[in-house]
């Protein structure tokens, strides 16, 4: 599995923003609080070291989900929400740890690209 060094993370989100027009959310809470916050639910179970938990996919997942919420509460969209979404959007770190840890275990076997 491919996850991004936290630079890179923090590139593709600013990507996703413009992309999904999602300055909203920043007004309510910085890049850097929601990074923590998704560091801080999953870092733990992130077997890879130095990189941010979530794939690219589900960095473009995490600001989709941001986007449709925010469609669904109109003005009432806050930050319990893009906490939700933090807590929607479960890693593979996270939901196929056993699988992540055999293939970092069996990680001389192959040639990282």
């Amino acid at each position: 599995i491919n996850l991004p060094t936290h630079e890179y993370a923090i590139e593709m989100f600013e990507i996703y923003i413009k992309k999904y027009k999602l300055d909203f959310a920043l007004e309510i809470m910085s890049l850097d609080e929601i990074f923590a916050e998704i560091e801080n639910k999953y870092q733990k179970d992130n077997t890879i070291a130095n990189r941010f938990p979530y794939t690219p996919a589900e960095i473009e997942n995490f600001c989709k989900r941001l986007d449709f919420v925010k469609k669904a509460e109109g003005e009432n969209f806050k930050r319990e929400d893009i906490i939700e979404c933090v807590e929607m959007i479960i890693p593979l770190t996270k939901s196929a740890q056993d699988g992540l840890n055999k293939m970092v275990a069996q990680k001389e076997l192959f040639i990282e690209i």
